[in-house]
């Protein structure tokens, strides 16, 4: 009876680590990554990204450029409620406009463009 009922709980356990495991890194506004961002329009951009943890950050991109962004020569990691916000259009959410994929955040200039003017 004992066995039974340490396996039981054993199987209790293994059953549960997973599910925190998952919800321990999509708590609080989703996943958390690095943030590769990249310029598909034709013409240089400008953009900021708000995250609570650094604050309000500016980059330009050319054209054709892609590339994680970095703060402090740190790469910066945001979650999906942090804002991006490009040229004049209002900030959105970088789940709004970014795909999470294999732990990062990926946003193009121009998807994430269509998106804003479609709002």
């Amino acid at each position: 009876m004992k066995k039974v009922l340490i396996l039981a709980a054993l199987a209790a356990v293994l059953m549960i680590l997973p599910i925190a495991a998952y919800a321990q890194q999509h708590h609080h506004g989703g996943p958390r990554g690095e943030i590769q961002v990249y310029n598909d329009s034709r013409s240089q951009m400008t953009f900021f990204v708000y995250t609570e943890r650094a604050g309000k950050l500016k980059w330009t991109f050319t054209p054709d450029h892609k590339g994680y962004l970095s703060h402090n020569n740190i790469r910066l990691r945001v979650k999906g409620y942090d804002k991006i916000q490009i040229a004049d259009y209002p900030a959105a959410n970088i789940s709004e406009v970014g795909r999470f994929r294999n732990g990062r955040w990926f946003v193009s200039i121009r998807d994430a463009l269509r998106i804003l003017r479609n709002r």
